[in-house]
């Protein structure tokens, strides 16, 4: 290498240690644990129905029966889920998770077994390694986040009967969609669906190992069906999705897989107009 040159395997190292460098001094300050790793809040959207909240971002929802009580999705594993979970309620707790990503899987370490989609397994446990070692690495894993969680695959008998936990029974929807293992879940009693990513408030997700755009139309439009006017609660978000913007995401999803559209899938995703609908469109429950 000539003087005064600088090759690129040592540009990016140099990026790649002042990034992280930037991230571990990021996780060790006072404001981003106080915004970050201590927040948690949990709030009831229904009766003995929770939408629980162990980091900033990512959304995870209780239901609570008089047996036991069912929680969907794990965070990020960032904060302590497993002590806002105990909070509200000490029934027996079954966990599963709507797929296999980050957001949802991270603090999966912090409880005893995880149901998933049989076609998300594998890649649950590789996105599980990643996150667990990440939160580690920024000194911000949640209790237990640590530990390697014990992935199970969700039976047929569950996708067809459904989870009693006493009083009240959760019905699984099989989506595949923004992942081959994606499920939904539904009281119809209470009138509540987590969907996990297969609506988002980010757009049109189409991320490595999603289902083709064909099954993820018709897996969408199976979900809007069997869910009626139940309210719509996301990974991401913290209110409900509304009707309108739901029946938006999958005209958008129908012309894209169509052809009739091959902008769109990312005007939806990055638009600031849609970005905006979304928050119009949203219920402030």
């Amino acid at each position: 290498m000539k003087k005064g040159k600088i090759s690129r395997i040592a540009i990016l190292q140099g990026v790649g240690t002042l990034a992280l460098e930037a991230g571990k001094k990021a996780a060790s300050s006072q404001f981003v644990h106080d915004k970050v790793v201590a927040f948690g809040s949990s709030r009831k959207i229904a009766e003995d129905t929770y939408r629980v909240s162990s980091d900033l971002l990512f959304q995870s929802y209780l239901f609570v029966g008089t047996k036991k009580a069912l929680l969907v999705d794990t965070g990020l594993g960032i904060g302590n889920l497993a002590d806002k979970v105990s909070e509200i309620t000490d029934k027996p707790l079954e966990v599963y998770c709507t797929h296999s990503h980050f957001g949802v899987t991270g603090g999966a370490g912090q409880f005893h077994n995880v149901r998933i989609g049989k076609d998300d397994l594998k890649s649950a446990r590789v996105y599980s390694f990643i996150t667990r070692h990440a939160t580690d690495l920024l000194g911000r894993g949640g209790a237990g986040t640590e530990k390697a969680p014990t992935f199970i695959a969700v039976t047929d008998r569950e996708l067809r009967d459904g989870i009693d936990i006493g009083g009240r029974t959760i019905k699984l929807i099989a989506a595949p969609s923004h992942t081959y293992g994606s499920i939904c879940f539904l009281d119809k009693k209470n009138k509540v669906a987590a969907v996990g990513d297969v609506i988002s408030p980010l757009g049109i997700q189409i991320l490595p190992f999603a289902a083709p755009l064909s099954s993820y139309v018709a897996a969408l439009d199976g979900v809007l069906r069997e869910i009626g006017d139940a309210k719509i609660y996301c990974s991401y978000f913290p209110r409900a999705l509304s009707r309108d913007y739901a029946k938006k995401f999958l005209n958008m999803m129908r012309e894209v897989s169509e052809g009739s559209n091959h902008s769109g899938l990312f005007t939806f995703r990055g638009s600031l107009k849609d970005r905006m609908m979304l928050l119009t469109f949203s219920s402030k429950t």
